[in-house]
Formats: C-alpha cells, structure tokens, sequence
C-alpha cells in the first residue's frame, strides 16, 4: 500500500517533503492540540486534529500573547498552523513536541524540531495551510486513509487561507471561511467539515463582507503614506478592504487594519495586521520584527497598550521604518 505522502499527486496540495514522516506513536500520544486563534484555518485544522485525536484538548493561542509565551513544553504537544514562542523553541524542541506550520516567519523553529516538525513553504507549496497538513500528516496517517468530503473542506481552507486568487474554487473558500469565523470551534467541534445550511450561511456573509469591504475602500482609509493605508478593522475586514483597494489605487502597496484586544490577563493589545499587494512588499518581515508573523503578504503582530504608547499610526510608522 502507498504511503499517505505518496497517494499525494504533485500538484499544489502536496507539500515537500522537509522532514521524515512523523510517528504515529507519537501523534497518538498527542494530549493538547494548539492552533491558531481568532483564523478560520486554525479552526478547521483543529476540527480536523480533534476528530482523529478525540482525547485530546484544544488551545487556540495568537502570536506574542501570554498564552502563547506561557505553553508548558512537554511530549504530547502538538503545534499546529501556529509554532512555539520562538525564545522558547529549542524548550518545546527538547521536550520532544511536534509542530506542523506553513507561515514562513516560523521556517527554522519548525526544522529544528526533525523528524516532529513538517513545514510547507508558501512559495514552493502554495495552497498548503494548517488544516491540509493537520488532515495529510495526522488524519490520514492515523487512519490509513483518505476522506474525500475532509479532503475537500481542508483544500478550500488553504485556498482561502493562502489568497490563491486564481482558482476557481475561490469564492467557495471565502464562504468556508466566513462560515468558519461566523460559527467558531464551540459550535463546530465534533464536525470535520460544513452543513449546507452553514455553507448557505457562509455565501450570504461573504456578499455582505464584500460590500462593506467596497465601501472601506472607496472612502474611510487613512494614508499614512503614499503606499501604504491603514483603518480601524473592528468587523476584520482586512482582506477583503485590501483587495479592494489595490483594485481602486495602483500605487497602494500595504493596507493596516488596527483593532484592541483584551488579553487573557488582562492586558490591552493594539492588534495590528498587514496585507501588501502580490509582488510588492514582504510584509512578513515587517510583522515579525514586532514580535509578530504571518506570509509574504498577510501578517500581523500585536503591541502592549501602556499609558506611554503612542497612537496606532505612530506604532504603525514606527514599525514600517524598521
């Protein structure tokens, strides 16, 4: 029988291979599963993780949070769509966790971890998020199988969750994902995939994203400079205003939407994420020297709020100068 990598075809669902397979022992021994928080993504591959490691809790954590900084390391962690605090990732390394990823700030943690870590590269690899290497490296390896409904629903999460713009399964993976983000994990858990009446839902919220994402666009933006914008997301917006900016303005290159965010502690966050136009501008890197990540062109990082701190756009500044 074929190995779960090589019933894979080349094509842009199959990741390269950077590590050896993970071992099945080890993934059955997963006692907490940890994922990306407040991301449609993050919350398909922990359906996809929960539904062949049913023992196992979930946590869903953001970068450069206290929850992500204050993770025990120990065997039976598995990160997935989201790595180790980075000060900590030679901790989680040593206490034998696993981590699969796709986001290219977290490359060299995730091969640091061998034969535990498997990463796909959104250059080589485009179309792989956290749920496709959730349902390949763990549901099927544990399963000895392949699910073609669970094949479908994590193919669509990584459409939407990497902007692969040119498929024509595009505009279903929106809707997944705006059905993902309506619902969340509490609602979905148990499910490895979406009811037509949730994908009905999803294809009514993308209309009304859409629409308010046009009008975001066209007249509430704030220039900072003369490439880049920036606005208050509080309905996270951010990639559909975007879009639609770099439609109306050609010599836009990054969009910034801002929001706060109470902390698990108590703490306020000026979360900041970043779209940049395909070709443009590696916003990634910018994200990350803020304690953030993300893509080429979909980032974010998140600020303490203090009685100091200055405004978003003053942070916002600061940050692109780096």
């Amino acid at each position: 029988m074929l190995s779960v990598r090589a019933q894979f075809p080349c094509s842009h669902l199959a990741v390269r291979v950077m590590a050896p397979c993970m071992d099945p022992t080890e993934l059955r021994a997963t006692h907490t599963i940890v994922t990306h928080a407040d991301c449609p993504d993050g919350i398909a591959s922990a359906m996809i993780l929960k539904d062949v490691l049913p023992k196992a809790r979930v946590v869903f954590v953001e970068h450069n949070t206290p929850e992500q900084r204050n993770l025990v390391a120990t065997a039976g962690v598995l990160f997935c769509d989201i790595a180790p605090p980075p000060a900590r990732n030679d901790e989680f390394v040593a206490a034998g966790a696993m981590v699969l990823d796709h986001h290219r700030g977290a490359r060299e943690q995730v091969l640091a971890f061998g034969p535990r870590g498997v990463f796909a590269d959104e250059q080589r690899d485009p179309g792989v998020s956290g749920a496709l290497l959730a349902y390949r490296e763990v549901w099927c390896r544990l399963n000895n199988r392949r699910d073609q409904a669970i094949e479908q629903f994590v193919t669509l999460a990584g459409i939407r969750d990497t902007w692969q713009k040119h498929d024509e399964r595009w505009q279903q993976a929106c809707a997944q994902a705006s059905a993902l983000a309506f619902y969340g994990y509490e609602v979905l858990a148990g499910a490895t995939g979406l009811t037509p009446q949730q994908q009905h839902v999803g294809r009514m919220l993308i209309d009304k994203r859409q629409q308010a994402a046009a009008a975001i666009a066209a007249g509430k933006l704030y220039r900072v400079r003369d490439d880049v914008a920036m606005y208050n997301d509080r309905d996270k917006l951010l990639s559909d205003v975007a879009e639609a900016a770099f439609m109306k303005n050609e010599r836009l290159n990054i969009v910034c939407g801002f929001h706060y965010k109470v902390n698990s502690d108590g703490r306020m966050l000026l979360v900041c994420a970043m779209r940049s136009r395909r070709g443009a501008v590696d916003v990634s890197a910018i994200c990350k020297a803020q304690g953030g990540g993300g893509h080429v062109n979909a980032a974010g990082f998140g600020v303490e709020v203090s009685a100091e701190m200055p405004n978003p756009v003053t942070v916002l500044r600061a940050a692109l100068a780096m």
